[in-house]
């Protein structure tokens, strides 16, 4: 149930979106900075969103961040919960009454396009088949590293995802650009 999933990642302090509807990949890409899991509702389309920000190789206790271990967990507990991964796609054509969602869905969402996406995350969405969407900022992916931010100590250390990566990584049809 959604109260189930509420809990066990309320449990477990993940960083998670909460979107009420998505209506377009647009609606993804500005929606995802909240922090909590929330069942969304079209009609009876119903669905989660996972919204994440970063998988270091080393988790250090940024609070946008969290292990690939902890991902791994949580994966696996959506699946033996019986959930289902969905694709953007398959949530725009559900909302167009296309076609029906599994009764136990989630997608999955990364903000910003960091390169740990590529080298933590991707092996791991192979491996699960997991589909995701990442939301890229494109000046950050042209210049390779952010701007300066006096405020969070831990972007100042990020990479960004290159072209080639994100090409890879969308020909490989688990990952949506937003």
């Amino acid at each position: 149930t959604c109260e189930a999933i509420e809990a066990y990642f309320e449990m477990r302090a993940a960083t998670f979106s909460y979107l009420r509807h998505l209506g377009s990949a647009a609606a993804v890409a500005a929606g995802l900075i909240f922090s909590r899991p929330v069942c969304a509702a079209e009609e009876n389309n119903k669905y989660i969103v996972l919204c994440y920000h970063s998988i270091p190789e080393r988790y250090q206790g940024d609070p946008m961040s969290i292990s690939a271990a902890r991902l791994v967990e949580q994966l696996e507990w959506l699946r033996e919960q019986g959930y289902s991964a969905i694709k953007l796609d398959q949530v725009l054509a559900a909302k167009a009454g296309k076609t029906k969602l599994p009764a136990k869905s989630f997608l999955v969402t990364f903000d910003d396009g960091y390169e740990d996406f590529y080298t933590n995350v991707f092996p791991l969405l192979k491996l699960y088949q997991v589909p995701a969407v990442i939301a890229l900022v494109g000046k950050w992916t042209e210049d390779g590293v952010p701007s300066k931010n006096e405020t969070d100590p831990h972007f100042s250390k990020q990479r960004f995802l290159t072209w080639a990566q994100i090409q890879e990584m969308t020909s490989s049809g688990l990952i949506e650009v937003a």
